[in-house]
């Protein structure tokens, strides 16, 4: 299997310093209607939810996987950049704000469920391969999306995924 992995740490798209000494996301704005963007809005049925899902750009399919507040709003300020070179997903992780559950969540099988639910966006959006990004515990769905999806990552960028515990020297 060959398959780009990136663990990120950091990464620092559109911000910039403040005079207090912290940093604010600087949001790209979109040059888009809001017409347009009504269009890019829509929702795939998956087994036991209805996915919310938003498309905005054309290029390579990147898919954006929120952590753990589980909504795809926190993408927002990265989307008008990113939508420059990529057709870039957002969605709500299923029983979060717009993804409505059709029952109760599979809290023993989450981590498959999430990963089979990007490999449908991903069926759903592109014959080919996506790279698929994730954050915080998003990032451990993509890493989870490609050992059982190989066939559907490009490339994976996991952005500061929760698994110190793994590390050699974990216990330090």
């Amino acid at each position: 299997m060959n398959k780009k992995v990136i663990i990120a740490i950091a990464v620092i798209i559109g911000y910039r310093s403040t005079d207090e000494r912290t940093y604010q996301v600087e949001e790209q704005p979109l040059d888009i209607s809001d017409e347009e963007w009504n269009k890019n809005m829509s929702t795939l049925t998956v087994p036991g939810a209805q996915l919310y899902f938003e498309v905005i750009g054309d290029g390579p399919l990147l898919i954006m996987i929120p952590g753990a507040a589980g909504t795809g709003e926190v993408f927002r300020p990265l989307i008008g950049p990113l939508a420059e070179q990529y057709q870039v997903v957002t969605y709500d992780r299923r029983g979060f704000s717009r993804s409505e559950l059709d029952g109760p969540q599979d809290y023993d099988h989450r981590l498959d469920t999430d990963a089979d639910d990007v490999r449908r966006l991903i069926e759903e959006l592109t014959d080919k391969p996506a790279i698929v990004f994730g954050n915080s515990s998003g990032a451990i769905v993509a890493l989870e999306v490609l050992i059982r999806f190989p066939q559907w990552v490009d490339t994976v960028v996991a952005h500061e995924p929760p698994v110190v515990n793994l590390l050699p020297d974990a216990t330090k």
